[in-house]
């Protein structure tokens, strides 16, 4: 029921974009400018007092040059004027070349009317350009605001889908980019944290060998999970939350002054998420820690409901380094932005002794 009532709501913009309806709104617009050029020819000579008998077939041969007129005129807006300057932004170039094709219809269309009217020799009523008491140069310029309008908006259109398009290849870029920022993230090992549990593992080898193949261990499932689990779209929070666990346990190894806390509430061992969601605000929270110093991280996991609430917070005595915490979490902002649109809230709470991040996600 839902899919009937989208399509139902987007029936009108398919109509104008969809390829697939191309035949349907050319056939509107042809049938549009032959209805405008009957209703104007016939309607100028059935206002003059020749008969009808005498004069039909003069209207009938303007109305269909008339109609080739416009859609001419339009067309050519339309598939060369448009694309070559509208787009591009030369907008000079654009308003004055649609100026010189409406002056040439107007040229064509008294002409045609003018030839009519003294080569059939037909007296003019008040309907023709120059006939009756009509002031010649109004009716002009009122013929030719008109006409622009009517040639410039059947621009519209166009422009229309061009926008459409461009956020369409603008959202293309930024999921590829989202993706190819996440692919380099699953990647993403750093250095230096490798190379000191390595070294850990390795100093702990002949005292405590226990110790030295739990490090081991531990490291060989967070390189597991980000180089193999995190390959699908989403996995479940339970595993991200083992992975966390496993990371912050490597950690306080390597810092024995590091302590830290995993909470868990609600039901959340259904619930999937992008993976690697929560890494960064750890990696920022640790690095505000100094070595020989007491701290303590405290991660929270609560569902409420579709909603999921997570915080993070350090505690105890942090480094003196002053790191701007929405500049070096400006990727993980941007990549929730991407996957959660408006459905996300994120705020940093930064005191003397603690920074708390809490971080709430729509599901």
């Amino acid at each position: 029921m839902k899919l009937h009532t989208i399509s139902y709501k987007y029936f009108f913009i398919d109509l104008l974009l969809d390829p697939k309806y191309s035949f349907y709104r050319h056939s509107i617009l042809i049938l549009s400018f032959l209805l405008m050029a009957v209703n104007e020819s016939f309607f100028t000579y059935l206002q003059s007092e020749e008969p009808w008998n005498r004069i039909r077939m003069i209207a009938i041969m303007e109305s269909l040059l008339l109609f080739v007129l416009y859609l001419a005129t339009v067309y050519l807006n339309i598939y060369v004027l448009v694309p070559r300057f509208l787009i591009r932004n030369h907008i000079l170039r654009y308003i004055c070349s649609c100026s010189l094709l409406v002056i040439f219809l107007l040229i064509a269309q008294i002409s045609v009317e003018y030839s009519a009217v003294y080569y059939y020799n037909i007296e003019p009523g008040d309907s023709f350009y120059f006939g009756g008491q009509r002031i010649f140069m109004l009716e002009m310029i009122a013929a030719f605001l008109l006409r622009s309008i009517i040639v410039i908006g059947s621009a519209a259109p166009v422009l229309f889908k061009y926008w459409i398009e461009s956020e369409k290849r603008k959202n293309e870029l930024e999921k590829d980019n989202l993706r190819t920022e996440l692919k380099d993230l699953k990647k993403q090992v750093q250095p230096h944290f490798l190379l000191n549990t390595l070294f850990k593992a390795k100093e702990v080898a002949v005292e405590q060998p226990d110790l030295s193949s739990s490090i081991l261990m531990r490291l060989s499932k967070l390189l597991r999970y980000q180089l193999y689990d995190c390959t699908r779209n989403q996995v479940f929070l339970t595993s991200e939350i083992t992975f966390l666990e496993n990371y912050l346990e490597l950690q306080t190894l390597l810092s024995p002054s590091l302590g830290y806390e995993i909470t868990q509430q609600g039901d959340i061992r259904k619930v999937l998420l992008p993976p690697l969601l929560f890494l960064p605000f750890i990696e920022y929270l640790l690095s505000c820690t100094s070595a020989h110093r007491h701290s303590y991280v405290y991660l929270s996991f609560e569902r409420i409901q579709d909603r999921l609430s997570f915080v993070a917070s350090l505690s105890g005595q942090l480094g003196e380094k002053n790191v701007d915490p929405y500049l070096s979490l400006a990727t993980i902002r941007q990549r929730l932005e991407l996957l959660y649109k408006d459905t996300w809230k994120f705020d940093i709470h930064k005191e003397e002794s603690m920074i708390s991040i809490s971080l709430q996600i729509q599901l």
